[in-house]
């Protein structure tokens, strides 16, 4: 089989390889609209990544650059703008995303496949059926054999590769064990060839590691697209509207710019729901409900963190139930929390007479329950889209429809409400408080107790509104 495979003519090399390593594709990803997506080639942590000289005494890391935000924000448009960029200025690009809609894009295996497939592409039919000679022979395929094919055709490359990967969050394969697996392989790739930039974007859960150890790294904000955003809406509007008139227009672009916020997969679908309205009052109910589409995607990302997690909801993991204590946290509080605020509110609900520091989670334990469903704005976090506060909010009639299956994860409002009473009178109990007024240590306690000054001053909040609901145990 090797001899064969050295003498068969390139074109029929080409073939035999295409099928063999089965490249991936990006045509699922839409196209970026017309002057977006060019905020990121002047950012001050991207710059670095594509301009610096590499050397083999260059830090690995600096070769790294790290994108991550929350589902819908443009990431993956993003990312594969920036690759048609860099193939307009010349540059070898690999552009491989992962997703879910592919079982060919599914595993590590499949982006070290296609990875191999495009840093072939500019080697001689010679060096090709050289380096991929042992591969042809070799029945088995995988991790190893491909590896070894890659590090060959990364050393004889004389050119700098571009290597991007998106949708780590669609990966069967974990990307936060570190020195294992992905994370071993990678950060080798990129310590061995001075040449090999590696750009890896996704949602933060699920690249937790990476994004630790990165120092260029960039987080998508509303700050970053809102522009974009505008641009993509005054675009669209002009062909999606079935009534053209001022008033319709100005309507639909005030609502849809207030209520993007970071979303660009929300306003997406608003905008493919108008094109079916006829009737002024058929757009008005649009702006006000939550796609279909996007129920299903929050839909899709509750039952990862239940497969992730190995959870059900007759056994929750202790992700599941740590997600679910936070998101109720957070859309019961009048104004986002910050990160130590969460941490004491959990810790507060989860106490069982211990001691309140038993508790306590760090960041990371934030993250990785409700790391797809929150972001973080100037440290405080709240959730990723107000669609998401509408979809958990939903009646019990409405979430058996479709969603009995993530049901563990519903929240009542008055039930939120109780839950932060219940939380700030049990943080203020367990509090050695003395005697503040006596003996001058009032000032000192928000100081002294992280959760104080929140609990003091909405605690009335939550009363009043558990009250309103009719609660009065």
């Amino acid at each position: 089989m090797a001899e064969e495979h050295l003498k068969i003519s390139s074109s029929d090399l080409q073939l035999t390889l295409r099928s063999f390593l089965r490249p991936s594709g990006d045509n699922f990803i839409p196209q970026r609209s017309e002057e977006t997506c060019e905020w990121i080639w002047s950012h001050p942590a991207f710059t670095p990544w594509i301009t610096k000289p590499p050397s083999p005494s260059t830090d690995p890391h600096s070769r790294i650059f790290c994108l991550y935000g929350p589902k819908g924000c443009g990431k993956s448009v993003l990312v594969k703008s920036i690759a048609e960029q860099l193939r307009s200025r010349g540059k070898l690009v690999s552009h491989f995303p992962f997703w879910a809609g592919s079982e060919t894009q599914r595993r590590f295996l499949d982006f070290l496949r296609s990875l191999l497939w495009q840093l072939l592409s500019p080697l001689s039919a010679q060096q090709v059926r050289v380096i991929t000679s042992p591969l042809i022979a070799d029945p088995s395929t995988n991790e190893a054999n491909i590896l070894t094919a890659i590090n060959l055709a990364l050393a004889a490359s004389t050119t700098d590769f571009y290597c991007l990967v998106d949708g780590i969050d669609e990966s069967l394969d974990g990307w936060n064990s570190r020195g294992q697996g992905c994370l071993k392989t990678i950060p080798s790739l990129v310590s061995n060839h001075p040449r090999f930039h590696l750009l890896v974007a996704g949602r933060e859960p699920s690249f937790r590691t990476l994004l630790a150890d990165s120092k260029l790294k960039i987080e998508v904000t509303e700050d970053c697209t809102r522009n974009d955003i505008n641009k993509f809406i005054a675009t669209e509007l002009d062909h999606v509207l079935t009534i053209q008139t001022p008033e319709v227009c100005q309507l639909v672009l005030k609502s849809l710019q207030e209520n993007s916020q970071v979303m660009f997969l929300w306003t997406t679908l608003i905008l493919n729901q108008l094109r079916r309205c006829y009737t002024i009052e058929e757009i008005r109910n649009t702006l006000e409900q939550v796609p279909h589409d996007l129920d299903r995607e929050y839909h899709r990302l509750f039952r990862q963190l239940m497969t992730r997690t190995r959870g059900t909801q007759a056994k929750p993991s202790p992700s599941m139930n740590r997600a679910r204590i936070l998101l109720t946290s957070i859309l019961a509080s009048p104004e986002p929390l910050t990160a130590d605020e969460l941490r004491y509110a959990y810790a507060a609900h989860v106490h069982n007479g211990n001691k309140l520091n038993d508790g306590l989670i760090p960041v990371d334990g934030i993250i990785d329950a409700c790391g797809d469903f929150v972001r973080i704005t100037d440290g405080r976090y709240h959730l990723i889209h107000a669609s998401l506060i509408d979809f958990l909010l939903r009646s019990s009639d409405e979430w058996n429809l479709e969603d009995a299956d993530i049901q563990y994860f519903r929240v009542e409002r008055a039930a939120a409400h109780k839950h932060m009473v219940s939380v700030c009178v049990d943080y203020l109990e367990l509090l050695d408080l003395g005697y503040p007024l006596t003996d001058g240590g009032a000032t000192s306690l928000p100081t002294k107790y992280p959760f104080f000054a929140y609990t003091t001053e909405l605690l009335p909040y939550f009363f009043v509104r558990t009250l309103n609901h009719g609660d009065r145990t």
